[in-house]
């Protein structure tokens, strides 16, 4: 044992004599490991282990002090100090701290909200833990990545105030009207709110389709007043229900089996469905976030879908269908072919 305690003793030796990059790196690595396997330290024992990594970041590249700080992020007893030093870095560095740490209060991050840039207040606005004063202040600045950030974030309380901002530049930005349509607690006022935009939307895409006609069948086309009375009911529910039967009816299909296709987790069918109803993007976020085996669906994932939605073509929606067996009645007056 006395043998261990000496050998020990000669590697901190070693390493704190060590001037080299690797040997300060080493030391970083070793006290860190210490500090976060160990019991809650002393008041004394975490400001001397902040003092040590001040000292050792000092001489070491970005990408140390990134790993750090992911290390760290979560660490419930790191010193205040250390912990601002790190969300005050560029914001490869500071942003695990600005998401995770506990130790990083409403004033902290006011501060520091206030003293970055946006890369920063983005960050911020992920936290699960945003206190309504901070959100509304976060709002108020405008930043596109902020307010994308604060809607695809569930845990942000959105105020009365907040939400309005973000209602109100939804009105501009198709991807922030996504992420709110698909936030879990989104009231009816979002629905009644982004009906209108929607609404607008598809009279423009109805005009742009009689201007240009497609080269194959032209479908039936979902008129706006039928898509904002589909969205408009209270319960996620009632809003599957009344869109099922909307898309069922415009493109020739069953109810049932239309309902069927949109309560399953996979989110392709849904897309073929709408796509082939012709329904924009934010109908198809509304509807893809709401469905999925009575589970919502994480804002992430709502907003990667609807990107792939947007380059999903008509034709191949057509072969999506078909291949799950669900061949389309033909207009009357389409070529049947030889």
């Amino acid at each position: 044992m006395q043998l261990a305690d000496a050998s020990a003793h000669a590697a901190w030796t070693r390493l704190a004599s060590d001037r080299s990059e690797a040997g300060r790196a080493e030391l970083l690595d070793r006290v860190t490991r210490l500090f976060l396997a160990g019991p809650p330290p002393s008041p004394v024992a975490a400001a001397l282990y902040a003092d040590v990594v001040l000292r050792l970041l000092a001489g070491l590249p970005a990408g140390r002090a990134a790993a750090l700080a992911a290390r760290l992020a979560e660490a419930p007893d790191l010193p205040v100090r250390l912990a601002l030093h790190l969300a005050a870095q560029p914001i490869a560095v500071a942003a695990p701290l600005l998401r995770h740490s506990p130790v990083l209060g409403t004033a902290d991050l006011a501060r520091l909200a206030e003293a970055h840039g946006a890369p920063h207040r983005a960050a911020i606005a992920m936290r699960r833990d945003l206190d309504p004063a901070l959100v509304e202040g976060l709002v108020e600045g405008g930043e596109r990545t902020v307010l994308h950030a604060l809607a695809a974030n569930d845990a942000a309380p959105l105020s009365g105030r907040a939400l309005a901002i973000l209602l109100g530049r939804a009105e501009a930005d198709g991807e922030l009207r996504a992420r709110l349509a698909a936030r879990q607690d989104a009231p009816a006022e979002v629905a009644e709110r982004l009906v209108p935009f929607l609404a607008r939307q598809l009279r423009a895409l109805r005009a742009m389709a009689l201007r240009s006609p497609p080269a194959i069948p032209p479908t039936p086309w979902l008129s706006p007043e039928a898509v904002a009375e589909a969205l408009r009911p209270h319960t996620e529910e009632s809003r599957l229900r009344a869109l099922s039967t909307l898309i069922a009816t415009a493109i020739g299909l069953p109810a049932a089996r239309v309902a069927e296709l949109i309560g399953r987790r996979d989110p392709a069918p849904i897309a073929a469905l709408c796509k082939v109803a012709g329904l924009p993007g934010d109908v198809f976020a509304a509807l893809v976030g709401l469905s999925g085996a009575g589970a919502r669906r994480p804002a992430r994932e709502v907003e990667r879908l609807a990107r792939r939605y947007e380059t999903l073509s008509l034709a191949d929606a057509e072969r999506g269908l078909a291949l799950l067996g669900i061949r389309r009645p033909r207009a009357r007056g389409t070529p049947t072919g030889p």
